[in-house]
């Protein structure tokens, strides 16, 4: 058994929000603890950047709230919309499941769809189990599959 390998897939730091990209489906992951912005600046993430003059350099920011909620602040000059409602500067909106966040008026690729809620967490399985153990047992007899809400 790689104990070893199964408590690193455990204790990988996953996201439980993400934003996809509607035109390419690239992923940003949102972590509790972290403020991600998206917009032209150098430290924005690769598929939060662009290099567009109606983009700011910190367009908007996202946060992942202590109850696991989406929290987008708007810093821009030409505007950020959350299902194609423009935001006040500096007003903060918690996101929903689904919903459409697109940053300037007509930016090629910079649009997303945020994905909240429940996840799936699974462990890898343990190589020298039965079979049968594998499919409900992690190498400590502990339940396999979790779903975090």
């Amino acid at each position: 058994v790689d104990r070893g390998a199964w408590v690193a897939a455990v204790l990988k730091p996953m996201a439980a929000a993400k934003l996809v990209s509607v035109s390419s489906g690239t992923e940003l992951a949102i972590r509790r603890k972290q403020r991600l912005s998206l917009g032209r600046a150098p430290e924005c993430p690769r598929a939060g950047r662009f290099d567009h003059p109606s983009i700011s350099s910190h367009h908007c920011w996202l946060t992942l709230t202590a109850g696991l909620a989406v929290e987008i602040i708007d810093t821009s000059t030409n505007g950020t919309f959350v299902n194609g409602k423009r935001l006040q500067r500096d007003q903060r909106v918690l996101l929903n499941d689904g919903d459409l966040v697109r940053l300037g008026a007509t930016v090629p690729g910079a649009c997303f769809r945020v994905q909240v809620g429940k996840r799936r967490v699974q462990s890898p399985r343990p190589k020298s189990a039965s079979p049968s153990l594998q499919k409900s047992m992690n190498p400590w007899g502990l339940i396999r599959d979790v779903v975090l809400e």
